[in-house]
């Protein structure tokens, strides 16, 4: 037995649609799917071209509002991320002694 109607499951399809076509969306969706097309073309990479290219935008934009909000839902995110910026800014800024030497 399915929870909820019919006409709830289409609004909320529908309103879901709505949120995917804001401009900003598609204006940010635009220039990334852009910024990859001129990476395919100018990367020299086997496995990148065009058609990743839109597979890797298209499932970035419909994908993201869900991402969004697991990451801010989650508490454990919220008190793992200064810990995780603290640890990739001493990697970047931090301890030349412990570096490896090539």
């Amino acid at each position: 037995m399915a929870s909820g109607s019919d006409g709830e499951q289409r609004r909320a399809s529908s309103a879901l649609f709505i949120e995917y076509l804001r401009p900003w969306k598609l204006a940010s969706f635009c220039v990334g799917l852009g910024l990859l097309l001129i990476g395919a073309q100018y990367h020299v990479a086997p496995d990148w071209d065009y058609p990743i290219s839109f597979i890797m935008a298209t499932l970035t934009y419909l994908t993201a509002p869900w991402a969004v909000q697991v990451s801010v839902s989650r508490r454990r995110f919220r008190m793992a991320a200064p810990g995780a910026a603290a640890d990739f800014a001493r990697e970047v800024c931090g301890r030349p002694q412990a570096r490896a030497r090539v």
